[in-house]
């Protein structure tokens, strides 16, 4: 097993997170793991993260780079895989401090790309995945689905194989 899936005490709240169906896991001091399922925030089953319990879990989560950084901005980001029942996930973290205790905000990164007509877009916007000149912003608000939509059309019109992402 390679140091990128190496087994940490916090996976369990990403666990739980993925077995819930929820979109963010939320560890503060103080207060018990909180995952967001649909649009609303749920404690766990989990005592209040106490200051010591909290770097813990979150420590171990860094490299050299990422501590280094952390230690120097008071925050980190960088992406996260737990394996949840045979199964890799990836989410994005970020580390942060908040009034002198680490803590911790994670996003879950769906495993599915869905095809162009999954995206819900008009079929004008398709078109656009086939010029070979020029580029697409895409905006729109947090949880838009900005990255699978993005990929996919990334992907329309060249071999997947080619994708550097």
């Amino acid at each position: 097993m390679s140091a990128e899936y190496r087994e940490l005490e916090v996976n369990k709240f990403f666990r739980a997170l993925v077995k819930l169906e929820g979109s963010d896991l939320h560890l503060k001091v103080g207060k018990p793991p909180c995952v967001r399922v649909r649009n609303e925030l749920k404690p766990l089953n989990h005592p209040p993260v106490e200051r010591r319990e909290m770097a813990e879990y979150l420590v171990p989560m860094m490299n050299d780079r990422n501590r280094r950084i952390f230690d120097d901005e008071g925050g980190a980001d960088f992406s996260h895989v737990c394996d949840v029942d045979g199964v890799k996930w990836r989410f994005r973290v970020n580390l942060l401090q908040q009034n002198g205790c680490m803590g911790l905000v994670a996003r879950r990164i769906s495993n599915k790309i869905p095809d162009f007509k999954g995206l819900f877009l008009p079929p004008s916007i398709e078109q656009l995945c086939f010029y070979d000149q020029g580029m697409v912003l895409l905006a729109g608000v947090t949880g838009s689905a900005r990255a699978p939509r993005s990929l996919r059309c990334s992907t329309s019109s060249i071999d997947a194989s080619e994708c550097i992402f």
